[in-house]
């Protein structure tokens, strides 16, 4: 093939690709909507099958609303505490300490170090919720000055939590966070998910202590 051919051809896997990605990102804001609405998803909706078998064949189980509805399960983290906490109440206890230490690590990203920690795509089977402000949320009326302050409180009151741990237990779930490390698969977790899950665990009883 010549240059010019692979080229072509090259375009045209792009295009593809990128025509796969929107169809994916849309059908996740339909369903996102759907729940945000406060509406049951129809498990005949595409939007709702799409991400039920993508969860399915992620977590190695069958596919059911359960697996759309949990919204542990729209993020990979969330995913490995699901596998690997028990009972699903204290799944739910260590995934909320996972969604405000996270937040605050975002923020102080934005917010004071001026960058993204990930690139603006995602894929097709985690919902783009992680960190989004849904319609039932107060609308944040600080100033920017005071929005940098929260973030660089929040962020210094996290470091003295983060102090408590083992330097493992740290890396642990800084490379769950940053999306370094495969936490499972096939619905077993990996030796990365086994220690971001027990170091989680610890900074959730330090938290509450």
């Amino acid at each position: 093939m010549s240059i010019e051919g692979q080229g072509a051809a090259f375009s045209k896997a792009q295009r593809r690709k990128r025509k796969k990605a929107l169809t994916g990102k849309r059908a996740l804001f339909a369903l996102h909507q759907t729940v945000e609405d406060g509406m049951k998803p129809d498990r005949k909706d595409k939007p709702t099958e799409t991400v039920m078998q993508a969860r399915a064949r992620r977590l190695g189980t069958t596919a059911s609303l359960d697996l759309v509805t949990n919204d542990m399960l729209g993020d990979p983290c969330g995913e490995a505490l699901h596998l690997g906490v028990k009972p699903a109440v204290e799944a739910r206890r260590v995934w909320d300490v996972f969604k405000r230490m996270d937040a605050a690590d975002d923020a102080f990203c934005r917010r004071i170090l001026g960058k993204r920690r990930f690139p603006a795509v995602s894929k097709m089977e985690f919902m783009p919720e992680r960190l989004e402000t849904g319609p039932n949320e107060p609308l944040d009326v600080r100033t920017e000055d005071e929005k940098i302050a929260a973030a660089r409180d929040a962020q210094r009151s996290w470091q003295g939590l983060f102090d408590r741990l083992y330097p493992w237990q740290s890396r642990a779930i800084e490379g769950a966070a940053r999306g370094r490390e495969t936490l499972h698969q096939s619905g077993a977790l990996t030796a990365a998910g086994r220690s971001f899950v027990a170091a989680m665990q610890r900074l959730a009883d330090i938290e509450r202590s």
